[in-house]
């Protein structure tokens, strides 16, 4: 595929429409001539200066970006070269008596008094291969660790949560799960996850870029292309539309809980190291000519598992099953195996159509923008093997999406004055909060006393949004340090739980809409305004509060957008439930 100028263009048209900052692509090719040919296509800026009015380093092969969810695919390739040591007799740990490591083995087995999930078949049957493919039974739960958890921690608290189904009932895509296949490795290997994966996968590979650690410093010199990119979300704002830099969200983060995101989602690297990858996946684990992962494990990584999606989205595409780290499916009748990545900051998306020896990476420092990253794809794909064009980008535009939401927003506004009355004493929902899995959750109501917790969250919500300083007594609000939000905040749900129910099922008594919020108080760059990003602000959670029941106070939470639909108390239906404790 050479640089056509179409193509340049069309990937012009993309990163304006999308605004996306800095995107890098390389296009891998092993089915033309005797070795892989690599192609790089780079656009917009990397690192912003410090000074408004000098130019931003521009993006190119080695800029480093967060792939996100894209690192699952190193994470079970890791699990599979691990089973391939034991099969071979060359384990470094010894296996629990009677216990033997493949893909079948059960998690229970292997963390013995560890690893406990509260459906008991599925605690003692759940295996490797289904944390692997999403089918564990339990729903995401992404708000229950913080930038302070370790994977030990995590995996402990996997007995707190839960079920959403039966084992192996239903695919629910979950990131402990890969914390705890990550905990499963460093167990056994005898070294940390991520010194395994870059012994065994990046080394003998030849990815000298990539690594865990976003502060790690790199190969001198350290340019500027050397360091970990700057990163923007295009979601910043009380309407969700403004794009601002945001820092990089695990930057300040301690070793361990690094290691804990890195199963699900921590690799940093670049296009030059992932094209590398997608190569090997191409050459069924080969890189150039030697056997760096083995057939076996190639094939359980890409072979699909669980339904991911069963109806295609749109008719070039089909329906998508869901293997170790790898999405299997097809793009106008050609097998197509891909992921995506989306972080704070970052999108990622790597794509490889295996029979027809081409690989596509796209990696881009703004989050939230893999529809860009999907145009790009298709139109390589298109391209390349003389496929129909389809015009993706009329399909994804933005513009739609915002046309959309804002219609529902300006219908949501015209009933809250009416619908949306707020009771007379929110007061009586203030207090602390526990569950064993998510922690404390502090609540805040007005009145606030001056100097106390409460007025300092109200202070950190006035600085990004006027109703907080004309209408406090309308929320309820705390801070809730998490991987994807900083606060919270709770307003009376209307009479229906949800602006999209289509149930009909009327709100209940003490009902609340919880929104959470990244709150930036110093701004991020040049840029040194306050603001907020608004993380579900289209579609809110649901938390109803037990304050009459003498025994159980406390309140139920669903976050899911599949939820088991449960008969009883608050306590006894809830997706996760919180005792009031103060």
């Amino acid at each position: 595929m050479e640089p056509a100028d179409d193509f340049v263009q069309y990937v012009g048209e993309l990163v304006r429409t999308f605004k996306v900052p800095g995107l890098s692509i390389a296009v891998v090719r092993t089915a033309v001539g005797d070795s892989p040919t690599f192609q790089f296509y780079n656009s917009g800026k990397a690192l912003e200066s410090d000074l408004p009015q000098l130019p931003s380093q521009p993006t190119d092969e080695h800029t480093l970006y967060c792939i996100a969810s894209t690192s699952k695919a190193f994470t079970t390739t890791a699990l599979g070269l691990l089973i391939e040591d034991y099969k071979d007799g060359r384990g470094k740990v010894p296996l629990p008596a009677g216990v033997h490591l493949n893909w079948d083995t059960k998690v229970a087995s292997l963390l013995p008094g560890e690893f406990v999930l509260q459906d008991a078949y599925a605690s003692t049957h759940v295996s490797l291969a289904d944390l692997c493919s999403h089918l564990s039974g339990v729903p995401g739960n992404d708000l229950a660790y913080g930038p302070d958890s370790s994977t030990k921690e995590i995996v402990k608290g996997l007995r707190y949560l839960r079920p959403g189904a039966e084992l192996r009932e239903k695919f629910q895509y979950n990131n402990l799960m890969y914390m705890t296949i990550a905990h499963i490795i460093a167990t056994y290997s005898g070294q940390t996850f991520t010194s395994f994966v870059s012994s065994r996968i990046f080394q003998p590979l030849g990815m000298q870029y990539s690594t865990y650690q976003p502060r790690q410093p790199h190969q001198e010199p350290l340019t500027a292309l050397r360091q970990l990119a700057h990163c923007w979300v295009n979601n910043a704002g009380l309407d969700g539309t403004d794009t601002r830099r945001v820092p990089m969200f695990n930057e300040t983060w301690k070793e361990e809980s690094l290691e804990m995101n890195a199963g699900p989602g921590g690799v940093i690297s670049c296009t030059s190291d992932m094209a590398k990858w997608v190569q090997t996946m191409l050459t069924n684990g080969k890189s150039p000519d030697t056997q760096v992962i083995p057939i076996s494990v190639m094939e359980h990584i890409t072979t699909g598992r669980s339904v991911q999606t069963g109806r295609p989205s749109h008719p070039e595409l089909s329906a998508a099953v869901y293997g170790a780290g790898w999405v299997r499916s097809s793009y106008q009748g050609r097998q197509m195996l891909q992921h995506t990545g989306d972080a704070i900051g970052w999108s990622s998306l790597v794509t490889f159509f295996p029979d027809d020896g081409l690989g596509v990476v796209c990696l881009s420092n703004a989050g939230s923008v893999y529809p860009a990253l999907g145009c790009v794809t298709y139109r390589v794909a298109e391209d390349v093997l003389g496929l129909k064009r389809v015009d993706w980008l009329e399909r994804f535009s933005p513009v739609k999406d915002t046309e959309q939401v804002d219609h529902k927003r300006t219908e949501k506004q015209e009933k809250q004055p009416s619908e949306n009355a707020q009771p007379q004493d929110l007061a009586q929902y203030s207090g602390t909060y526990w569950n064993d899995a998510y922690g404390a959750l502090t609540l805040c109501t007005w009145p606030a006393e001056e100097s106390s917790i409460s007025a300092q969250v109200f202070a950190d919500y006035r600085l990004v949004d006027p109703d907080m300083q004309t209408h406090p007594e309308k929320y309820i609000v705390g801070r809730w340090k998490k991987v994807w939000c900083s606060h919270l905040r709770m307003i009376a749900a209307p009479p229906s739980a949800r602006e999209d129910d289509e149930s009909g099922q009327e709100r209940e008594e003490h009902e609340f809409q919880l929104y959470v919020d990244t709150i930036y108080p110093q701004g991020c760059g040049v840029d040194h305004t306050p603001f907020v990003v608004r993380v579900n602000k289209d579609w809110p959670a649901k938390v109803v509060f037990a304050v009459d029941d003498a025994v159980e106070k406390g309140l139920g939470m669903w976050i899911s957008e599949s939820q088991i639909k449960r008969e009883g108390s608050i306590r006894e239906r809830a997706e996760v439930w919180f005792d009031k404790v103060a």
